[in-house]
């Protein structure tokens, strides 16, 4: 990976894939309900292997841009200058660094054009393709993972970054003419957990839109655009035609719905995996466990047989000079525990003898930190460095080697744990389906023997290393 510069614009670029990448946003919106739920609103951006050529300078379809509007750029300036930010929080001092940072941000924002090309068609495949559903930690958006989602999409994976419309985005369009919802500030640990059960419904919603899609049937309210409300913005543009639509019909399987997040997105799919048995596996990016309630399946016991890899940072999961993790890393071998495989009783609701927990694998790449696994490293790389410094963000590990090595280790596991169409790999499954989905999903356990594929793509960067089968 590589930041290119090209006059005042960056691009962050993903190199090794052999396809380019085309995005579109995506919203669904139930107009008759007065009050937004996650059963009934979902918003985010689509990421997908396409034929279209791509070219910085005249792609096919449209521009894509890291902020495509200038609500992103307040949105986190309104994180940087909240009571728990890292920036002055009273006086003038206040507002003139606030508005300072946010102009800044924009700048570099706006002009960071992205290697994809926007709205134009999926590329046909013999296959449906797979699917990863991408939930952001507080503060980031549909755009923070862009560099994950490039590649992935680039190794013939559709990624649906979801925006979290549960306040904790650092700003949100949100569907419709629902107008923009900018992050709110830090609340109390009750309304985290309430924010999570939110947060889940839409992943759960989210599959639904991908069935949708891939059914030709899709529900009223259902958009893909290029930002329908959007006042700014270098993506502003007309709504993509009709072909853009129907190249997803018949290309998605819904029952090879993977999901991936980062901190609190990461505690949503673990939660999530471990109770919906629609989900055949989840990656878990330096997960905040702390945000999980106490006798949740991801601590006690999985519901599911799905397996789980995380990736914490070296800053969070390893132990500090006094013994102790950060953020309740404690909490991770209780996870581990949680997820290994066991046999269910029939107290758990399913016939007796099903297998339940896929296990689990945790990897840490040495000198990693929170933000190794987002875009903010590569982006502010070179001469915006100081900006990192002052903000108190950075990473022993060169950004872009992190960013490499998760999304090696990412698709590792999604290729073992998502099986291809006609695969003989050994999995778990049922046929049974509830609302024209499958109620549990083909999953593949972990296995003892690929440890040594994980191990050996960090390498001598490998920090911690732990499986529970």
């Amino acid at each position: 990976m590589h930041l290119k510069v090209a006059g005042k614009g960056f691009g962050v670029c993903v190199n090794g894939g052999n396809t380019c990448v085309g995005v579109t946003d995506i919203q669904w919106d139930n107009p008759d309900q007065a009050q937004i739920s996650g059963d009934t609103h979902v918003v985010g951006r689509l990421w997908y292997p396409t034929t279209a050529m791509s070219s910085v300078s005249k792609p096919e379809g449209g521009k894509a841009f890291w902020l495509p509007d200038r609500r992103y750029a307040e949105g986190y300036a309104a994180v940087v200058f909240s009571d728990n930010g890292i920036g002055p929080t009273v006086g003038s001092c206040k507002n003139f660094a606030k508005s300072t940072f946010s102009n800044f941000t924009w700048w570099m924002g706006s002009s960071t054009q992205l290697k994809v090309i926007k709205d134009v068609p999926l590329k046909p495949a013999q296959h449906p393709y797979p699917v990863v559903l991408f939930s952001h930690g507080t503060c980031a958006n549909r755009n923070t993972y862009s560099c994950i989602c490039t590649k992935l999409a680039e190794e013939g994976y559709v990624v649906f970054s979801i925006e979290h419309a549960d306040s904790t985005a650092s700003a949100v369009e949100m569907a419709g003419d629902r107008g923009w919802q900018v992050y709110a500030g830090e609340t109390r640990e009750h309304v985290h957990k309430e924010f999570l059960r939110y947060r889940m419904k839409e992943c759960q919603t989210a599959r639904k839109m991908v069935a949708a899609l891939s059914s030709g049937t899709v529900p009223p309210g259902v958009q893909l655009t290029v930002g329908k409300g959007r006042t700014s913005g270098p993506e502003k543009g007309p709504e993509p035609g009709p072909l853009l639509r129907q190249s997803f019909k018949g290309a998605l399987d819904p029952d090879r719905v993977a999901l991936a997040g980062h901190s609190f997105g990461a505690s949503t799919v673990s939660a999530l995996v471990a109770e919906d048995p629609g989900f055949p596996c989840a990656i878990a990016l330096d997960p905040a466990w702390a945000l999980l309630w106490a006798d949740h399946p991801a601590l006690t016991a999985w519901k599911t047989s799905a397996p789980l890899m995380i990736i914490g940072s070296h800053q969070w999961h390893t132990p500090k000079k006094d013994g102790t993790l950060v953020r309740s890393g404690h909490l991770q071998e209780t996870v581990l525990a949680a997820a290994s495989r066991r046999q269910l009783s029939i107290e758990d609701g399913k016939v007796e003898g099903s297998a339940a927990g896929g296990g689990a694998v945790s990897v840490v790449p040495a000198g990693s930190t929170h933000e190794t696994f987002t875009d903010a490293l590569v982006l502010f790389a070179g001469k915006t460095s100081w900006l990192l410094k002052m903000m108190g963000l950075g990473s022993g590990l060169n950004p872009k080697l992190g960013l490499k090595l998760t999304c090696e280790e990412m698709l590792a596991f999604l290729k073992r744990h998502i099986p291809e169409a006609g695969s003989s790999v050994s999995t778990i499954s049922s046929s049974q389906k509830v609302n024209g989905l499958s109620k549990q999903v083909a999953t593949v356990p972990l296995q003892q023997e690929e440890d040594a594929v994980y191990k050996s793509i960090l390498g001598d960067k490998c920090a911690l290393f732990k499986m529970r089968t």
